[in-house]
């Protein structure tokens, strides 16, 4: 190695830590240990002989196996105790082969971006004060567009501070159909908002609990199309869900082509779209228990209960309305 004038790093796989001071004794460029030797001791031993060192990230449990929380605090750990000179952040060995490109993405994010790791550090230390994750799965179903803005704090991070202008701006365009709120990660109940609605990079805007712009400063326009989007998808679901129609029972008669013609007047004069169902079938009008004919019986169709299975108390009370 030396005849080709290339640089040289000494690896022993295991728990090699009684070995090390006599690897530097052997005069490579670099050491590099297993994840199971403290990191400390080897950066001790390799700056008494000028080695550089690398190591020791974990593998299995952190890199394969972990959260995305778990390979910040591992990164973050190892940085912190290799320091910024003749330290190089690597793999306690070779790396498992499903290991997740995202992991290593973050790695590679935390080591080159310092915004990064100031973001990653207070996540963690308010990831380690958060209680349990909020169930967030309703969020969004009030009448109003609610815009979230999750940031280190727009008071001391640049983009955070340009991503929350362009959200206050866009939203004054909407008069009080929209409100938005900046969640601080520096705070406790932030984190665990962020957590509950998935989100992994900051800043990023959420809109009624849908991520929608990260890490991207949006336009004012992009961000205006975007909540003018929802506000019509709402508008348009709660069409749907307070729909209804008209059904009218009806036989042979002069009364019921009357109420027939009025029905379809009345309708017309309205714009009104509400479907009008005649039943003429005396098997199918005798399931209504009227007395006489025509007979007409609204319905109205409101959605209780998607994408979750309701408990039995909250069906009892739907029940007891309709009784």
């Amino acid at each position: 190695v030396r005849r080709q004038n290339k640089p040289s790093s000494f690896f022993v796989c295991g728990h090699a830590q009684k070995n090390v001071e006599n690897m530097c004794q052997t005069g490579p460029d670099n050491i590099s240990v297993d994840e199971n030797i403290p990191l400390d001791f080897v950066k001790k031993t390799c700056e008494k002989y000028h080695v550089s060192f690398g190591g020791n990230l974990q593998l299995t449990v952190v890199l394969l196996l972990g959260a995305d929380i778990d390979v910040k605090r591992n990164t973050l750990e190892c940085l912190d105790i290799g320091g910024d000179t003749g330290f190089i952040l690597a793999p306690g060995c070779d790396l498992p082969y499903a290991t997740p490109a995202g992991h290593l993405q973050l790695v590679t994010d935390l080591v080159r971006d310092p915004y990064q790791r100031q973001v990653a550090r207070e996540l963690i230390s308010g990831h380690q004060q958060a209680g349990e994750t909020l169930n967030l799965s309703e969020y969004g179903r009030s009448d109003k567009v609610i815009v979230d803005v999750i940031t280190l704090d727009s008071e001391s991070c640049a983009p955070c501070q340009y991503m929350v202008e362009a959200v206050r701006s866009a939203v004054d365009s909407f008069k009080g159909l929209v409100v938005w709120r900046e969640h601080k990660i520096k705070e406790r109940e932030s984190v665990e908002f962020m957590m509950g609605l998935m989100v992994k990079n900051i800043p990023t805007i959420c809109i009624d609990g849908r991520i929608k712009f990260v890490s991207l400063i949006p336009s004012r326009q992009e961000l205006i199309k975007a909540i003018q989007e929802r506000i019509n998808e709402k508008y348009s679901i709660k069409m749907w869900q307070h729909r209804g129609r008209l059904l009218v029972l009806t036989e042979d008669s002069e009364e019921c082509r009357q109420t027939m013609e009025n029905l379809h007047q009345a309708q017309m004069e309205l714009g009104s779209l509400v479907e009008i169902r005649q039943i003429s079938d005396p098997n199918k009008i005798a399931d209504f228990q009227v007395n006489a004919l025509p007979a007409v019986i609204s319905v109205t169709e409101r959605i209780k209960s998607e994408g979750r299975v309701p408990s039995v108390e909250v069906i009892k009370e739907w029940l007891k309305v309709l009784e």
